[in-house]
């Protein structure tokens, strides 16, 4: 399947209340056995972006710039 099928959103895109982050089919037992995993990603994922959408906003105007974060878990590289 292409990307598209499954993608709601374009990488990088803002989230707000509401919003379909993705959308998937399958048999009832795989999605349900996935569905915390996945959901668990993008929480952890979102909060890392979130953080630093903050810190990028609180640098701005400034002569630096933030380079890295750390989305990869210890353990899950």
């Amino acid at each position: 399947a292409d990307v598209d099928d499954w993608s709601a959103l374009d990488d990088g895109s803002p989230i707000a209340s509401g919003d379909v982050v993705a959308r998937f089919t399958g048999a009832p037992r795989a999605v349900l056995t996935a569905e915390r995993t996945a959901l668990n990603f993008v929480q952890r994922l979102s909060g890392v972006a979130t953080v630093t959408a903050r810190y990028v906003a609180a640098v701005e105007g400034l002569s630096c710039r933030i380079c890295d974060t750390r989305k990869t878990t210890p353990l899950l590289r």
